[in-house]
């Protein structure tokens, strides 16, 4: 007993002096690791509430960026919690990137942008008060959509890009005339490929190298000969993606609109202007950006130019084993790379690595799955960090008088199968019946019950109606172990 105290203390001290440093640590880069459980939000509240009591930082100099806006949510009220409303917020930038782009934009670029920021409606409020009124429309994504649908049709703004760099269908899968449904429905889904496109474009920081991308010349003379140069496929490609998006931003001003992508390059080209990047840096000295891993070029972009101008005070929080917005440009490789951009030894790295939200076999069983080969290793079968985009690291389970107790006396993870599909059903209902209703405190509803299956889709939607008729209320969270994809179903 004396001997698993001494290791608790010693992991309870070791943990407290990693949070006070960051914490403490205000001037300069900064980069944070923190694992799922780990308390990384506590510190970021901490971490905020000491710029602003123990520096007297005013929160209005203080920008706090995050994902979501329910944890931009969630942020406000804690912080307003801790402070005990001693201090006004209302000034703080806080909010997701494109919120927080909106509002810049607002303040210190051109007020005509947006009718409307389409986030967060005030800096750290939730009501607006101030809506800008303007000749330009905010597109989400359906409505984005719908602007390229519209102008596919033969003669319209954007077919004019497909011809002739795009004839063989190499980019873009075109429909053909089968009947008008299948044909508008493949239009539609035509449209939503050209979106995605855009967007990407847009995410990846590659619009303007696009735009000033020169076509090579189709003639070369040599004295009296005239020689025809035929484009490569890669060259036709990128010459159709750069009329593409000329177009397209010609569709953009001709029925006045702007779209989710605009918010953060705009913003980005504000900082471009050493005035404004000055008279900005004025008001706003402090930095801190939570779920780094998700970030994409455009949003870091935009961070750096800002960063530069009041001495690189950014603190970003990330973990690389939680990257989930892919789709959307997001690359861990910011994260990791993310001391790279400052001089060698001025970034300060610091890793948050103990678990207090689940059981000690649950934080095994993570660590040795996150070590799968498919991880770990490279094509060449070298295993190397960079090559994978992930930090070796190990979580710890808190083994303090606050670890989270195993669920039953044989731990709690478990491997069910079955021969048939109708005995693994069974075997599923009866473990939430009997284990979700006994389990008393420690879990205490059906949430708290999470399956990984092969095929998230396949598995749990085959598994619905046996749930259903066992009536067993609440919700079942599964997920794909291997693409990561997280769906929940409410029985």
């Amino acid at each position: 007993m004396k001997q698993h105290n001494n290791k608790f203390t010693k992991q309870q001290t070791k943990e407290q002096q990693i949070r006070d440093a960051i914490i403490q640590h205000t001037e300069g880069p900064m980069q944070v690791i923190a694992g799922p459980g780990t308390g990384k939000t506590s510190v970021l509240i901490d971490r905020t509430t000491y710029l602003i009591q123990g520096k007297n930082v005013s929160p209005s100099a203080i920008m706090l960026v995050t994902y979501t806006r329910k944890a931009a949510r969630e942020l406000l009220t804690r912080l307003t919690e801790k402070l005990r409303g001693e201090h006004d917020l209302s000034g703080m930038y806080i909010g997701t990137f494109h919120h927080i782009c909106s509002m810049l934009l607002q303040e210190y670029g051109d007020r005509s942008f947006f009718n409307a920021s389409p986030d967060i409606e005030s800096r750290s409020g939730f009501t607006d008060n101030q809506e800008q009124q303007s000749s330009k429309r905010f597109l989400d994504e359906f409505e984005q959509q719908y602007q390229i649908y519209k102008n596919l049709w033969s003669g319209k703004k954007l077919t004019e890009a497909f011809h002739p760099y795009d004839e063989d269908n190499s980019l873009f899968w075109r429909p053909i005339y089968w009947d008008s449904i299948q044909y508008l429905h493949n239009c539609w889904k035509l449209a939503g490929d050209v979106k995605n496109c855009l967007n990407q474009l847009a995410r990846e920081n590659l619009l303007d190298a696009l735009d000033d991308w020169q076509e090579p010349a189709s003639e070369k003379r040599t004295g009296n000969t005239v020689a025809v140069r035929k484009l490569s496929d890669e060259e036709r490609r990128i010459t159709m993606l750069q009329a593409l998006t000329r177009k397209y931003n010609e569709l953009k001003e001709e029925e006045q609109f702007s779209d989710y992508e605009d918010l953060i390059r705009n913003a980005a080209h504000l900082m471009d202007d050493q005035k404004t990047r000055r008279k900005i840096a004025g008001t706003i000295q402090y930095i801190m950006v939570d779920e780094y891993q998700d970030v994409n070029a455009g949003m870091e972009d935009f961070l750096l130019k800002l960063g530069k101008e009041i001495h690189n005070n950014i603190c970003i929080f990330g973990d690389d084993d939680q990257s989930l917005y892919e789709f959307r440009g997001g690359n861990v490789r910011f994260l990791l790379n993310f001391p790279k951009h400052f001089p060698k030894g001025m970034c300060k790295e610091f890793r948050l690595d103990i678990n207090h939200r689940s059981t000690p076999s649950i934080v095994e069983f993570c660590n040795e799955w996150m070590k799968d080969d498919d991880l770990s290793e490279n094509k060449y079968g070298e295993a190397h960090w960079e090559d994978k985009w992930r930090l070796p690291k190990i979580i710890r389970p808190d083994i303090s008088q606050n670890t989270v107790p195993e669920a039953t006396a044989e731990g709690s993870v478990f491997f069910l199968s079955a021969n048939t599909e109708e005995d693994w059903k069974e075997k599923i209902v009866s473990f939430i019946s009997k284990y979700g209703n006994s389990m008393g405190k420690t879990v205490g509803n059906h949430n708290q019950i999470a399956f990984l299956c092969n095929s998230v889709n396949d598995h749990l939607v085959r598994v619905q109606i046996p749930l259903r008729r066992s009536r067993l209320s609440g919700t079942v969270r599964a997920t794909n172990p291997d693409k990561r994809e997280p769906l929940t179903f409410e029985t």
